[in-house]
């Protein structure tokens, strides 16, 4: 719809319709609604052209509005409006269906636009007489009469009106001459002159001589011709206007007795004439067009002939050029006659093949055969070179020496004028070196480096088809997922180049106690997985399972260095644990961790409780996740009381869950999820910050100033950010740095000993009081603990339960305080 908003141009286009309609009642002669012409049809007509049919709305609501002014009742005023609205909406689809949107350059688009506005303005008279008919504002004796004039009237209104709009709305950009002007004011002067001999009282030619009145033919014809459709549609516009009020005043040659003989000789003028002035101007653009298109054939054929002349100059130089490019071409190029026989071969075809011409010319393509392709690839070959004249693809050949290899090739077959075949052109490529590429390539991508093993995308694809074919034969399989225990230690400590031989050594103790016909494939790292086809019960896994353990537990001797690695496995079966491969991986997977909970060095087959354990945790997990951002975790303060004195000393912070559904749940529970997934570090951050906000919370209440314990996690103790996030909790919560204690166990400390004292020395400096949990259940050295600046050792419970019944037990808390 242009640049307009749709409710914007069809207010727009109702009040220019309202404007028109209003024109064309006030042109009427006897009946209230009909007109020698209706401009709202050609105001229509051409809005839907220009704007799309989307524009009927704006239509609708101006022939609404100028039937309801008219006097009508609503409904009958709704209803001549839809036929209003109809005859423009079909006018512009057969238009646009059959002609063009702008159908004046053509004289077969001018007959269908003609064609289309005495068919498409039935629709309106027919919708419109009825309804007033239905309406009983006219007799049904009325219709007929009625019906002619409503319907030549919107003829006459599409005919005049539509072309000028659609004409005028189009760019003009004219620089007229001076014989131009002339012209145009001559014109003007013959048309004023005609009007005041026909349409006027002064002169009596016009009165009662219909035929004088198409005296304006020839100045139409003229304006036409000359002016195109600008000067056509304009002229008739006036023409129609000059008639129609001279016609009003009673003058001229289509006055009557009869009003209605008067408007429907008036419309047949103007009718005969905009048809003739359209028709001549859509005949002359046609003519410039023809002419235009001729000249330019014209110049392309004088552009032609000098070029030929220009090409027959140089086509010695071309023919030189192509004998080079044949001769110096890298490709194999072999020319044969229209019988298969070699005519011609290029030195690259020598090169390539070890058949010099001599030996090759006169002989027939066969010679290069490898005997590789069935007689379908030949069949195929032969039917694409006959009915499309070439192929194209890859074909293993022969050299001289015997040696089969793959080229590229294109055949192409030479036809003469009478397209007969006389000759082909055969070119190929040797690409023995893009296959051991593409090769390495696929290896690269489908094998893994280390191993030699398949990698997780070539396995998948494996695992899919044994999916299919299992299911097709009603057969079952197992998965065996393999994962090696401790590996990232014998890693870290021996260097990955000693880790990859160990990879490899295992992969070969793998491969040489499982079938030929049996998958094995590395997914990464250390996980290994085996594909056993056709089983007939899970033992026969449980068997293979074992073999492969005890195999891989046997000690490996590499760079004189006896080492033990033992794997955990997981088993899943198909169709019991599984129907697609990303849950029979998975569902091995979790039997797989399964069994390094159980001890590692096992395999374990996989159940449905494993599966609702995982995801019992996975669950917890994305819990915790929701717990952290909703703030449901709370503290609780377990004071620190001197047993002689009952005064409290202290407090240690201990964090609980508060589950929206599951209630309270207890840190045994959460905090080894917490510890796997690293969420304690952002928790054990949450416990420090909460706490210090409490202590503080206390001072300022005027209690106690006792210290907060805090509990720190392995992830967090070795955690670089460990410094800069006490510092800063301690600046946020305001807190003097005494009050608040850290408290690390005794196995944490005694992990990368020199690192973690330089860390602890930072935070006793800080004036951060530390202290050891659970002391006497780990193996610390006392050379090392005392070099710890350690504030307060927590000796385990399990030594302080029984001090006053155990002396073993007393001797040891008497020893350590």
């Amino acid at each position: 719809m242009g640049n307009f908003k749709p409710v914007i141009l069809w207010l727009l286009l109702g009040a220019v319709y309202f404007v028109a309609a209003k024109l064309g009642l006030s042109l009427a002669f006897e009946q209230a609604n009909t007109s020698p012409v209706w401009p709202p049809t050609g105001v229509a007509i051409a809005a839907l052209l220009y704007f799309g049919r989307g524009a009927w709305p704006g239509v609708m609501l101006g022939a609404f509005i100028v039937n309801f002014s008219t006097g009508l009742p609503v409904a009958a005023a709704i209803s001549v409006g839809i036929g209003n609205t109809l005859e423009a909406v079909v006018a512009a689809y057969l238009i646009l269906r059959f002609a063009n949107a702008y159908p004046f350059n053509s004289v077969n688009h001018v007959s269908k636009f003609v064609g289309t506005v005495f068919l498409a303005t039935m629709v309106s008279a027919t919708v419109g007489v009825t309804s007033l008919a239905v309406f009983n504002i006219i007799s049904w004796d009325a219709f007929a009469l009625l019906w002619l004039t409503w319907w030549l009237g919107d003829v006459v209104g599409g005919l005049v009106v539509a072309p000028f709009l659609l004409t005028w709305i189009r760019p003009f950009s004219v620089t007229w001459t001076s014989y131009q002007l002339l012209e145009i004011v001559f014109l003007s002067f013959l048309t004023l002159i005609f009007a005041v001999a026909v349409f006027s009282n002064w002169l009596i030619l016009g009165q009662e001589n219909y035929p004088i009145a198409f005296i304006y033919l020839p100045i139409a014809i003229w304006v036409a011709y000359r002016f195109h459709q600008y000067g056509a549609t304009l002229f008739l516009v006036v023409i129609s206007a000059l008639a129609i009020y001279g016609t009003l005043l009673g003058y001229g040659p289509f006055v009557h007795e009869s009003a209605n003989e008067s408007l429907l000789l008036l419309q047949g003028f103007v009718g005969v004439t905009m048809i003739t002035s359209l028709t001549i101007s859509a005949s002359i653009s046609e003519s410039l067009k023809s002419y235009d298109e001729l000249k330019e054939v014209r110049n392309q054929l004088g552009r032609a002939v000098a070029k030929q002349m220009t090409d027959l100059e140089t086509a010695a130089g071309e023919i030189n050029l192509a004998e080079s490019v044949f001769n110096e071409n890298f490709q194999s190029i072999m020319i044969t006659n229209q019988d298969g026989a070699i005519i011609r071969v290029n030195p690259a075809f020598t090169r390539i093949t070890g058949y010099t011409s001599t030996e090759v010319i006169g002989q027939n393509p066969k010679i290069l055969k490898s005997n590789r392709h069935d007689k379908q690839f030949y069949d195929e070959y032969w039917a694409a070179l006959v009915n499309e004249g070439s192929w194209q693809g890859e074909i293993w050949n022969r050299r001289k020496n015997g040696e089969i290899f793959p080229t590229w090739q294109t055949v192409s077959a030479v036809h003469n004028r009478n397209g007969e075949v006389v000759q082909y052109i055969s070119i190929f490529s040797d690409i023995s070196e893009k296959k051991v590429t593409e090769e390495r390539i696929y290896h690269l991508a489908h094998y893994d480096i280390v191993t030699g093993l398949r990698n997780r995308v070539a396995f998948h694809d494996q695992l899919a088809n044994a999916i299919v074919h299992a299911g097709r034969q009603q057969q079952q399989f197992a998965l065996l997922y393999l994962d090696l225990d401790n590996f990232k230690l014998i890693n870290d400590a021996s260097g990955h180049p000693f880790g990859d031989m160990l990879l490899k050594h295992v992969a070969m103790r793998i491969k040489a106690v499982i079938r030929e016909e049996d998958l094995i494939a590395r997914l990464g790292g250390d996980e290994f997985v085996i594909l056993l086809t056709d089983i007939k019960t899970s033992q026969d896994a449980a068997l293979v399972a074992e073999k492969v353990l005890d195999e891989m537990a046997r000690p490996v001797i590499l760079e004189n260095n006896e080492i033990v690695v033992t794997g955990s496995m997981g088993i899943s079966t198909y169709p019991v644990d599984g129907m697609d491969a990303d849950t029979l991986l998975k569902h091995a997977d979790v039997a797989m961790f399964r069994a390094k909970d159980k001890g590692r060095n096992s395999f374990q087959f996989f159940t449905a409780e494993m599966n609702a354990q995982a995801e019992e945790r996975l669950l917890l997990e994305s819990d915790m996740r929701k717990g952290l951002q909703n703030d449901e975790f709370l503290l609780h303060y377990q004071p620190k009381v001197n047993v002689e004195s009952g005064e409290i000393t202290g407090c240690e912070a201990l964090v609980r869950w508060q589950h929206p559904k599951r209630g309270m749940i207890p840190p045994n529970v959460f905090i080894p999820v917490a510890e796997e997934t690293g969420l304690i570090r952002q928790l054990g951050e949450w416990v420090m910050r909460t706490a210090c906000a409490q202590q503080k919370s206390w001072q300022l209440s005027n209690l106690a100033d006792i210290a907060v314990a805090v509990n720190i996690s392995g992830r967090q103790f070795i955690s670089q950010r460990l410094i800069a996030e006490v510092q800063r909790i301690i600046e946020e919560t305001d807190i003097d740095a005494k009050y608040l204690e850290l408290e690390l166990t005794e196995s944490i400390i005694m992990e990368n000993v020199e690192e973690n004292i330089e860390i602890l020395e930072q935070l006793h400096d800080m004036g951060v009081k530390l202290s050891i949990d659970d002391f006497g259940t780990g193996y610390s050295s006392m050379a090392y603990l005392k070099r710890f600046p350690i504030d307060k050792l927590k000796i385990d419970q399990s030594f302080v339960r029984d001090i006053a019944t155990d002396p073993d037990d007393a001797a040891i808390v008497n020893a350590t305080t």
